[in-house]
């Protein structure tokens, strides 16, 4: 299970060079912060349904409501697409490492 979770961060941050706009080298999905978990669902998103996140971007400075906004949308529209479970803003929001590789897991699979 823990390589399989692996493979996915390696997918993302490899296989997907256009999503890796990281200011940073990562190792783990825990050292993402919001903007980079924001920005590689939205590109995940964007190639499972383009018109899905036509509007959706993550500003430079992006205050706490802007967040929180964002972070809705995207449950939102992961829901439509088919996620299971509990998915609400708090999992973009805070960042969790289990629910973000959850929920990469489902959109690379949609993909």
């Amino acid at each position: 299970m823990i390589q399989f979770l692996n493979s996915i961060f390696i997918v993302v941050t490899i296989f997907f060079p256009f999503i890796s706009s990281f200011e940073n080298d990562y190792t783990s999905l825990k050292e993402f912060g919001f903007k980079d978990v924001v920005e590689s669902v939205i590109k995940c998103i964007s190639l499972i349904d383009n018109q899905a996140c036509n509007e959706l971007f993550v500003p430079p400075e992006a205050n706490m409501a802007v967040q929180y906004k964002l972070s809705n949308q995207l449950s939102n529209i992961c829901s439509e697409l088919g996620f299971r479970g509990d998915l609400g803003y708090q999992v973009f929001l805070y960042c969790s490492e289990i629910e973000i590789r959850k929920v990469l897991s489902f959109l690379l699979e949609k993909i």
